[in-house]
């Protein structure tokens, strides 16, 4: 397009029509009081802040980061620590020698057997009934 041409078609069509398409917007009959939501006067309490368990609070509001939580379960005693222990050093000592390995490679083969000779019995029925 050169510079001082006239403008095309479109941008003619579009200059007379945008102002058309801004009236009706202006002579609503809507308010913004109409559309906004009235203020609420007194907060709304939710479930959450009124199952709230209380907690120490220092003289300035802010919680007290001090006192020791309570646990939900209790923690483990020393005796169960040790057993639990002495129980996972026996199975890394096993996995390391392989014995697991070699257990878990016959097994695995065994489980495939299984499918094949499962999926055999299974298309043998579906033949015999056709």
């Amino acid at each position: 397009m050169k510079i001082g041409s006239p403008p095309s078609s479109c941008l003619r069509t579009s200059l007379l029509v945008l102002p058309l398409l801004a009236v009706p917007g202006s002579c609503s009959s809507l308010s913004l009081q109409d559309v906004a939501p009235a203020p609420v006067s007194q907060p709304v309490a939710t479930a959450q802040a009124d199952a709230a368990p209380s907690r120490p609070t220092q003289p300035d509001g802010y919680p007290n980061l001090n006192v020791p939580v309570e646990r939900a379960s209790p923690q483990f005693e020393a005796d169960e620590q040790r057993q639990l222990v002495e129980e996972l050093t026996t199975l890394r000592e096993r996995h390391a020698a392989g014995e697991d390995s070699t257990r878990a490679l016959l097994e695995a083969e065994r489980l495939r057997r299984l499918g094949r000779s499962h999926g055999e019995r299974a298309l043998e029925g579906i033949e015999t009934v056709q």
